[in-house]
């Protein structure tokens, strides 16, 4: 799916990310997902990587990170255009044999938002190998965990 994304706006080097995202207004929250794809491991039996692109959709816009690289890729969103919610649209790509890492990243996605007092619903009934969330962009909103 993600190959037939064309109008590539910019690549924005994920060391800079941080300040990109509070130029723009958004909380950090963002970011500290975003970390989550690089997370350093804590011995060597915890050495393994998630085999995912995590994707935020975001004033018209497609933040797109994938695993191993240095950046963050941005793109014009013609893919998701129809979700017009007010909120960060999160995005895991699944396949059979990541599943279980797929699981366990958005277990510490979940971590990290009830840390962040961060309230979220799960998008049901996605197509091909998609799960997602929609994360509120401020506390005080009607969506629930």
């Amino acid at each position: 799916m993600l190959d037939i994304l064309e109008d590539k706006l910019t690549s924005i080097p994920f060391a800079s990310f941080e300040m990109v995202e509070e130029a723009n207004g958004e909380p950090i929250v963002i970011y500290e997902i975003f970390k989550l794809l690089n997370c350093m491991p804590k011995n060597r039996d915890d050495r393994f990587e998630y085999d995912t692109t995590l994707i935020i959709v975001l004033n018209n816009q497609l933040f797109i990170k994938h695993k191993r690289k240095k950046q963050v890729d941005v793109f014009f969103n013609h893919l998701f255009n129809h979700l017009t919610e007010e909120g960060h649209f999160l995005f895991f790509i699944e396949t059979e044999s990541s599943k279980e890492r797929i699981s366990l990243l958005k277990k510490k996605v979940e971590e990290l938002l009830l840390f962040m007092d961060r309230k979220w619903i799960e998008i049901p009934d996605l197509e091909g190998p998609w799960s997602g969330m929609i994360v509120d962009r401020v506390i005080e909103t009607d969506l629930g965990y």
